[in-house]
C-alpha cells in the first residue's frame, strides 16, 4: 500500500504545470550554488618616492609600485619657514605610472614645477595607492629643490662678495628672511682658515663680529624655522684688519718700456695678481706673486697702459680689485684727466634754448678731448665728438629728456685719459630750460 501511494503521488506530480511543479520542489530541495561575496582589499602599504629628477623644463618624480594597486595619487606643495601642510591643486592628480613627469601642478596652468620659470624653489610631495575599494596611507613626504638659486637664499647688502675690513672686526647686513619670509631666525657661520669660529643665531639682520686677528674670513647666513632650513647665502671673504693695496708705480709720464709695478701691502702671506692691459687688450696677467712689485719679462711698446692688482686667497675668492692705475711708456705722457663744468639754459638771449653749454679748463698732455653725451633711460648716445680742441661746447638743440655727459683728454700720439666725473642734466619740455640735475 506504501509502495502505491507513493506511486499515486509521484504522477500526480508530473502532471503539475511547471510554475507549480519548480514552487513545490523549492521547498524541497537544497540550493545548488551558495551566493559568494567578494572580499574588498585596498592598498596597505605607503608609497615611497626613489628619486626626484629634473629636465630642462620639467620634474621627473618616481617610486616602487605596491600590491593591489591599480593607480596613484600624488600631491605637491611649497615648502617655505611657515608650514602650509598639504594643498590641493592639480586638476588630475592621478596616473596609472610609478612615474610623475611634468611642470603643470596647478588650475592656473603656472607650469610651477618647471625649473626655467621658478629656479631654487622648494616642495614636498606625497603619494599613496589606489584601487576600485579605496586608497592605501600616503606615504612619507619627500622634499626637493628646483635647480637653480633659491629664493629663500638671503642677498647680502654689500656691493661685492669681497671686501677690506680695515679693522678687527667686520660688519654684514643682509635682507631679512624673518620679515620677508616669515623664518625665525637668522644661522650665522663664520670660518677661517676652514675652521668654525662662529656659529650662532638672531633675529636680526645685520652682524657684527666681535674682535679678530687679522687674516682671511669667510662668512654665510641662512635662515631656520621648526619646518625648514633654509639654503645658505653666498660666501663673503673678508679681509679683516688689512687694507686694500693700491698700485704705486711705475712713474705717471715716461715710465721705462720695462717699469717695475708696485703696490701696497696687504693682507700679509696672501699672494697678488696683477693685470696691464692698453687699448688694444690685456698684455700681462700674473698670478701666485708672492711680493709687492713685478717688472714684466718683456719690453712695452710706446703708449698709455692701465693697470690693476688683487689677492687672491686660498679659499679661491679674489678680493676686489685695486682702482685703476695709468700710467704711459717711452716718450708718450698721460693726458690729464678734465673737469667737466655745466652752465645752465635759462632762456636768455645768448645761446637758444634746448642747447646745453659745457666748458673745461685745459688739461696737460692734451691735443684734443672728447664729449659724450647720452640718454639716461637708454644709454643711447645723442652726442659724441672726440675732434674738440676748444675748451667750450654748446650742443644743438636737444629734445626734452635728462641726459648725463661725460669729457676725456686725447694726447698727440692718441693717448686717453679716463673719463671726467659725469654731469647729469635735463631739457624741460614745456619752458625749454637747460638746467642742472644734482
Amino acid at each position: 500500500m506504501k509502495c502505491l501511494h507513493m506511486c499515486v503521488r509521484l504522477r500526480r506530480f508530473l502532471h503539475l504545470p511547471e510554475t507549480q511543479k519548480r514552487r513545490r520542489h523549492r521547498f524541497r530541495t537544497i540550493p545548488e550554488q551558495l551566493e559568494t561575496r567578494r572580499l574588498l582589499v585596498a592598498p596597505q602599504d605607503p608609497v615611497v618616492v626613489q628619486s626626484v629628477e629634473f629636465t630642462a623644463t620639467t620634474t621627473i618624480v618616481d617610486w616602487d609600485s605596491v600590491p593591489n594597486t591599480s593607480r596613484y595619487e600624488y600631491w605637491f606643495t611649497t615648502v617655505g619657514f611657515a608650514g602650509t601642510g598639504r594643498s590641493p591643486g592639480h586638476n588630475d592628480p592621478f596616473t596609472t605610472e610609478t612615474r610623475f613627469e611634468g611642470a603643470n601642478v596647478g588650475n592656473a596652468n603656472l607650469d610651477a614645477l618647471n625649473p626655467s620659470n621658478f629656479p631654487g624653489r622648494r616642495y614636498r610631495v606625497w603619494i599613496r595607492g589606489g584601487s576600485e575599494d579605496g586608497f592605501g596611507p600616503w606615504g612619507p613626504g619627500r622634499d626637493f629643490v628646483l635647480p637653480g638659486t633659491p629664493a629663500d637664499k638671503p642677498d647680502l647688502n654689500v656691493p661685492r662678495n669681497s671686501f677690506y675690513g680695515g679693522t678687527d672686526s667686520f660688519t654684514v647686513p643682509w635682507t631679512s628672511l624673518v620679515e620677508a619670509q616669515n623664518a625665525d631666525t637668522h644661522e650665522i657661520w663664520v670660518a677661517k682658515d676652514g675652521q668654525r669660529i662662529v656659529n650662532e643665531e638672531q633675529v636680526g639682520a645685520t652682524y657684527t663680529s666681535g674682535t679678530l686677528d687679522p687674516g682671511i674670513y669667510r662668512f654665510w647666513v641662512r635662515g631656520e624655522s621648526d619646518q625648514l632650513t633654509g639654503a645658505w647665502s653666498d660666501g663673503l671673504t673678508i679681509a679683516v684688519g688689512s687694507d686694500q693695496p693700491e698700485l704705486t708705480g711705475p712713474v705717471v709720464n715716461e715710465a721705462p718700456n720695462r717699469p717695475e709695478f708696485t703696490w701696497d701691502t696687504g693682507v700679509p702671506g696672501v699672494p697678488y695678481q696683477l693685470w696691464v692691459q692698453n687699448e688694444n687688450g690685456l698684455l700681462i696677467n700674473q698670478s701666485a706673486i708672492a711680493g709687492t712689485s713685478l717688472t714684466p719679462d718683456a719690453d712695452l711698446a710706446d703708449g698709455v697702459y692701465s693697470a690693476w692688482v688683487r689677492q687672491v686667497p686660498a679659499n679661491g675668492q679674489p678680493l676686489p680689485w685695486s682702482s685703476r692705475y695709468q700710467f704711459a711708456v717711452g716718450q708718450s705722457s698721460l693726458p690729464e684727466i678734465p673737469v667737466l663744468q655745466f652752465t645752465e639754459n635759462l632762456n636768455g638771449d645768448a645761446v637758444e634754448d634746448r642747447r646745453a653749454i659745457f666748458s673745461w679748463d685745459a688739461a696737460a698732455n692734451t691735443a684734443r678731448y672728447e664729449l659724450f653725451i647720452a640718454d639716461t633711460d637708454t644709454g643711447i648716445a645723442v652726442v659724441r665728438r672726440s675732434d674738440i680742441t676748444d675748451t667750450a661746447f654748446t650742443t644743438d638743440v636737444l629734445p626734452a629728456n635728462t641726459y648725463r655727459a661725460w669729457l676725456r683728454s686725447i694726447g698727440p700720439n692718441g693717448e686717453v685719459s679716463l673719463w671726467s666725473e659725469f654731469i647729469q642734466f635735463g631739457v624741460a619740455s614745456d619752458t625749454g630750460e637747460v638746467i642742472l640735475f644734482n
